[in-house]
């Protein structure tokens, strides 16, 4: 984000999110870790032999965060022009 001019994300989406920024950050790369056992392991655990659960409250709570993210990097973008 900084090669684009956007400094300190993790802090402004953090104060969004009510979170600190390594919560912040910390709380994507548990989306990112979620969606790749989806997509790569049909978020199936091998260990209690079932598929992990995924609630729509889930789902939504992922949405919003991510649209958290994309609103504080348009907030960014639109001040630069």
């Amino acid at each position: 984000m900084s090669m684009i001019g956007i400094r300190r994300i993790w802090t402004r989406v953090g104060r969004v999110n009510n979170l600190n920024s390594d919560t912040a950050r910390n709380k994507l790369a548990v989306i990112v870790n979620r969606r790749n056992k989806i997509a790569h392991e049909a978020d199936y655990n091998p260990v209690l032999g079932c598929f992990t659960a995924l609630s729509k409250e889930d789902v939504m709570d992922v949405r919003n965060y991510l649209c958290s993210i994309v609103d504080v990097i348009e907030e960014n973008l639109e001040r630069q022009q």
